[in-house]
């Protein structure tokens, strides 16, 4: 992954089983730091992180947004636009991450990027409140006589008209599951990869010293070798679309981890309906 302050940080491994793409995730990075020296008094989570997933086009990998997003509902993962803004980073991360950039997709597509750079611009915080979701409601209002409940059921019903196919739909599903199984590997046998706050060491200071130690951590036991190759074949048979074979890689994985580590659960968001999948509109 990557992080972008005054400087842009990008992980890029050798060995990466967290199946990123390092040219979407520099341009995502870059995305933020364009964007926090444009302003604003506050930017929203949801749009901030919207913003660069639209902007770079998908967020571990080129995708189109709106059909995509629009499986959500149906796999019952679609987070109403209140609580997803209020919580953003601590929802599930693929589908948030989805649905924020689908939801600028939407915006940018109904009204226009200079009315979407101006509402965005002009969000501030509530007094006596640290609500995101309110901030952004009385901008919506202000600029689009919405309301956030309004904007969340259009965005519904935006989504309920796009197409898309059993394959996408099947695709989303599959993403969830390796990036939820993935966490799972790094919570039971690769702790220190697994945070939701980044601590990071005065960039400028460590490279004037030749400090490497806090960039170079890899687990090389066998389990950690087997299943982090493991998982990067996953990612190879998903990005190629045999969803077969990727679901009975992760099934193994799963099944693996089960044992090595019992007491940590695989933490989706939710089982998807059982039945054929209509494939959208």
């Amino acid at each position: 992954g990557g992080f972008a302050s005054d400087e842009l940080a990008i992980s890029y491994l050798e060995r990466s089983y967290a199946g990123d793409n390092v040219d979407l995730v520099l341009h995502h990075e870059m995305v933020h730091w364009y964007d926090s020296r444009l302003g604003g008094d506050l930017r929203p989570s949801i749009l901030v992180e919207g913003l660069a997933v639209y902007l770079s086009g998908g967020h571990f990998k080129p995708e189109p947004l709106l059909p995509r997003a629009a499986a959500l509902p149906e796999l019952g993962w679609y987070l109403p636009l209140q609580a997803l803004a209020d919580d953003f980073y601590r929802s599930q991360h693929e589908t948030g991450y989805l649905q924020a950039g689908a939801l600028v997709a939407y915006m940018v597509d109904r009204w226009g990027w200079e009315d979407f750079m101006a509402f965005y611009r002009d969000i501030h915080p509530l007094n006596g409140s640290g609500s995101q979701a309110l901030a952004m409601e009385r901008a919506l209002q202000n600029y689009f006589d919405l309301s956030l409940a309004e904007l969340d059921e259009d965005f519904r019903l935006f989504l309920g008209q796009q197409v898309y196919t059993p394959a996408q739909r099947e695709d989303v599903r599959l993403t969830v599951l390796f990036y939820d199984t993935l966490r799972r590997y790094q919570q039971a046998l690769d702790p220190s990869a697994y945070f939701l706050t980044a601590w990071l060491p005065d960039t400028v200071a460590v490279r004037e010293q030749g400090i490497t130690a806090d960039y170079l951590r890899r687990p090389e036991q066998a389990a950690n070798l087997a299943l982090e190759l493991a998982l990067v074949e996953a990612n190879r048979l998903l990005l190629e679309g045999d969803y077969p074979g990727t679901q009975a890689l992760l099934d193994g994985i799963n099944a693996s981890l089960a044992v090595l580590a019992p007491q940590v659960q695989l933490p989706l968001p939710g089982e998807p309906p059982t039945g054929e999948s209509p494939g959208g509109k």
